[in-house]
């Protein structure tokens, strides 16, 4: 039986709650639970969508060290994702990105859209986020273009 709504929210609760230096390894280990939950299910739930849309887009969990464990979940699991849910995780980056402030985060984030989009929506959207990284701290600019080389590496991998 998968989380339910209800045991998401609790573990939203915890990620949100725990303090910056714990929470690394509370994402992490909650991260491994929310991966463990999927592969019992087909697809992605409605309810664990809606709980990882809720953590790239509340600042109280995206400012969370360690949250990026949950784009690997979801990059691992990429053939449960279908094309509405790539639709909204783009417009969730384009109306956060900006706001993200741990580096992780962001090279995660740029790092699964280079993967896991189609080529060109992936040029399109990692050329967007540079462009929010202009107005970043400086330790946080450059990662879109990390994004873009890894695409740029995706895109000779299948044309060999």
């Amino acid at each position: 039986m998968p989380l339910s709504s209800e045991q998401l929210n609790d573990l939203a609760t915890v990620i949100g709650q725990s303090s910056a230096a714990r929470s690394e390894s509370v994402c992490t280990k909650i991260a491994d639970e929310f991966e463990n939950d999927l592969m019992d299910v087909e697809g992605l739930p409605r309810e664990h969508f809606e709980f990882l849309q809720r953590l790239l887009s509340e600042q109280t969990f995206h400012r969370q060290p360690g949250l990026w464990n949950f784009l690997m979940v979801l990059s691992a699991g990429r053939h449960r994702l279908e094309p509405i849910h790539f639709e909204r995780l783009e417009a969730i980056f384009r109306a956060n990105y900006a706001s993200y402030e741990d580096a992780d985060l962001c090279l995660a984030v740029c790092d699964f859209v280079a993967r896991n989009f189609s080529h060109a929506e992936a040029r399109r959207l990692l050329v967007d986020l540079r462009g929010m990284e202009d107005r970043k701290a400086s330790d946080l600019r450059g990662l879109a273009d990390e994004g873009l080389q890894i695409l740029e590496n995706e895109i000779g991998r299948t044309e060999t």
